[in-house]
């Protein structure tokens, strides 16, 4: 009986998880929020990091290293700023 509940828990799962991923769409929304109408009338912060292979900053032991970093986009032009 136990084998039986895992193969029908296993079966159950991977058509919920097919399901799940049939239903998801992109949607845009209707907010409030407007476009920017010129270069740098509205800027976004993206904070990346975690990344491995950025190049270290610093040589001494009392700073880490950067792993962390802010990442400003313009939202007219999409432009990025590193």
């Amino acid at each position: 009986m136990t084998k039986n509940l895992q193969v029908t828990l296993s079966e159950f799962l991977e058509n919920y998880e097919k399901s799940s991923t049939a239903k998801i769409t992109k949607f845009k929304g209707y907010g409030s929020l407007r476009n920017a109408s010129t270069f740098g009338e509205a800027i976004h912060m993206d904070l990346e990091g975690d990344l491995k292979s950025l190049f270290p900053t610093t040589n001494g032991e009392i700073i880490p290293h950067a792993t962390w970093f802010l990442l400003p986009i313009d939202d007219y032009t999409s432009w990025k700023w590193v």
